[in-house]
């Protein structure tokens, strides 16, 4: 069995079984992959506290038969400030929520893992609730535009470019965001 090193931005958790846990984590090296963590749920779990959103984690994969197995996990960065203001919690939701979405697997690319820590960055320094929907519309636009989808800016205030950005998103992924419902409420 070959193991990988690599470090990733947790997307998306969802429940396996009685004691696992499923990840959507965006890897440096692997791009989008789906992992396993056996027994993530247990009290005793040693992988547990490393895996949770808004943090960069320095991971060991190893392949499985399905998907990918995390073998070990270490946090590398935490983003806490994030995880203190709800708006900020939402915003980042809707962002990373947008990369599941419009992002394939096994699609490596070191610019998009860059640019979902700069986003996770400047969200988590940020003072300001203007500058928190200025960094979320700032980020989504350059994420498109990487992903080759030009956004044309038509908008006169940052809460209609969100609109305008979010309805492009849509058309894309052909798939609603869920978390648009939390977002639109904190506008």
């Amino acid at each position: 069995m070959s193991t990988i090193l690599t470090q990733g931005i947790i997307l998306k958790i969802e429940h396996q079984g009685d004691y696992d846990r499923r990840y959507t984590i965006y890897t440096l090296d692997l791009g989008k992959i789906t992992a396993i963590a056996k027994g993530a749920k247990k009290i005793v779990s040693k992988l547990s506290p490393h895996l949770g959103q808004f943090l960069i984690i320095d991971l060991m994969l190893a392949n499985g038969q399905s998907c990918q197995r995390i073998a070990a996990a270490q946090v590398h960065k935490n983003y806490s400030a994030i995880k203190n203001d709800l708006p900020k919690i939402i915003m980042a939701l809707y962002f990373l929520e947008t990369i599941d979405l419009l992002i394939k697997y096994d699609y490596p690319d070191k610019a998009i893992f860059a640019m979902s820590n700069k986003f996770l960055f400047d969200l988590s320094i940020s003072a300001h609730k203007e500058n928190n929907f200025l960094i979320l519309n700032k980020h989504l636009y350059y994420l498109l535009k990487h992903l080759g989808y030009q956004p044309i800016l038509k908008a006169k205030n940052q809460k209609q470019l969100f609109y305008d950005l979010h309805q492009l998103i849509l058309q894309t992924s052909e798939r609603e965001v869920k978390s648009f419902s939390l977002l639109e409420k904190i506008i």
